[in-house]
């Protein structure tokens, strides 16, 4: 009997290891920021880091930005839930060894070792940094498994442009009125449109031109935007704790738009403030 259990308990330890090596060789950007503390990262306050190198003006722009940052997602979701870490990297070669190789300001990771923002110097801008701690906030209500299960990418980028002004250049209104306006701007006016199920895998979202991935952020933030306008936070909410109770996305997305809803509607002074 106990050489059966320490076999087994061999076997187990083998099979763990095994995975994170795996783990490790898949995504070594998550186990780098998942071990942050354990390197010469300084950090500037709690759960919030920065690289050795990073000047006073920098830390003092960091946390002041992501103080804002905050206060925007609360003015949007009504109460913030997710508690990621937040990694600055002060070089370029640094953000791309915690980071993201793809030439963007910031980005995040949702795994099961935890929450990341990953923030580069062209990142410090309250708009990049309130859309990746939007993602981080839908993957904390929902869990990083449900995340990349149930939501399509579209979903998750449209709900991060709803705190970002930049690609509607909406200088803090936000509005499916704006997208649409701007959609017809970048496509010079035509029928041209983007369906929803070619937006679903995050690939769609990395840069392999400039127009197209900005033709792919724009559709996604016409669609939430478009959606919001009819469920409002009530809606939002409603979807949330829908698809946390097992509820399948497409179905819930649907039927939420559907029914009609009172109160609890976007404060649009509150949520979508011009706070650069």
């Amino acid at each position: 009997m106990r050489k059966t259990t320490t076999k087994f308990l061999l076997f187990l330890l083998a099979s763990i290891l095994f995975i994170v090596v795996c783990y490790f060789f898949a995504y070594p950007q998550v186990i780098r920021c998942a071990a942050i503390r354990f390197t010469d990262f300084t950090e500037i306050q709690p759960g919030i880091y920065a690289s050795p190198g990073t000047s006073a003006r920098e830390q003092q722009q960091l946390t002041t930005l992501i103080k804002t940052s905050q206060q925007r997602l609360k003015g949007f979701w009504g109460n913030i839930e997710s508690k990621p870490v937040i990694i600055f990297c002060h070089t370029l070669e640094l953000y791309q060894t915690y980071g993201s190789q793809n030439g963007s300001p910031a980005n995040y990771f949702g795994s099961p070792l935890g929450l990341f923002v990953v923030i580069s110097p062209g990142g410090l801008d309250i708009d990049v940094i309130s859309h990746e701690m939007c993602h981080a906030e839908l993957t904390g209500r929902l869990g990083w498994l449900t995340m990349n299960m149930e939501i399509p990418q579209w979903f998750n980028e449209g709900l991060a442009l709803m705190v970002d002004y930049r690609f509607p250049n909406a200088n803090g209104q936000v509005s499916y009125q704006l997208y649409q306006q701007k959609w017809k701007e970048l496509t010079y006016g035509s029928n041209f449109t983007l369906n929803l199920d070619e937006l679903e895998e995050i690939e769609r979202f990395v840069p392999k031109d400039v127009y197209s991935q900005q033709l792919a952020y724009l559709r996604s933030g016409m669609e939430v935007s478009r959606w919001l306008e009819k469920a409002q936070r009530i809606g939002l909410v409603h979807l949330i704790t829908t698809i946390q109770s097992g509820g399948d996305f497409d179905e819930s997305y649907k039927s939420i738009e559907n029914s009609p809803r009172k109160g609890s509607k976007f404060n649009k002074s509150e949520v979508y403030s011009t706070d650069k």
